[in-house]
């Protein structure tokens, strides 16, 4: 393996997290990955949202009306994961063909 390939399979959240099965490490990368990706969504959303304080937490929200945004948000939250270099780069990621079996 390269040097290339080797740094693929240590995205993760502790570069030291890493099994002898590849398809278990493929998952690890796909789990960090989607939540990097979810993460950067979420951000997105609160853009324009301001908070009393760096230091504040963000408003509480309804979760009935979280989880119909889900639903209803679904083609814009696809073309930001297109559109955002980074959600792109993510993406990407996420896409790659899996291990052989």
């Amino acid at each position: 393996m390269n040097a290339i390939s080797n740094r693929q399979e240590v995205i993760t959240f502790s570069p030291s997290l890493q099994t002898q099965d590849v398809l278990a490490n493929y998952w690890l990368r796909q789990v960090t990955v989607r939540l990097r990706r979810e993460i950067c969504w979420r951000w997105h959303l609160q853009e324009n949202i301001t908070f009393a304080s760096p230091a504040s937490l963000p408003p509480l929200t309804n979760k009935l009306t979280e989880a119909l945004d889900l639903s209803r948000y679904w083609e814009a939250k696809c073309q930001f994961y297109q559109s955002d270099p980074t959600a792109k780069y993510l993406t990407d990621k996420i896409n790659c063909r899996s291990p052989a079996k």
